[in-house]
């Protein structure tokens, strides 16, 4: 399975959890280093998820 399939289903999994705003960070030349795939908020609490496969490998920014 690849990081944009599980990216995918995580956050359509958190748009069903009540009291939960999420969203999908769009990297890209204009974006922010570092940022995790998805952000979300529930209930006040902010959560950051960084995706990764097996295969994947995390930045320095994103070990940080």
């Amino acid at each position: 399975m690849s990081e944009k399939s599980i990216v995918t289903k995580v956050l359509r999994y958190l748009k069903t959890v009540p009291g939960c705003f999420c969203w999908k960070e769009h990297g890209g030349m204009y974006g922010t280093a570092g940022i995790p795939d998805i952000i979300a908020c529930v209930n006040g609490r902010f959560i950051a998820f960084e995706i990764k496969t097996p295969s994947g490998k995390t930045t320095k920014l994103q070990e940080a």
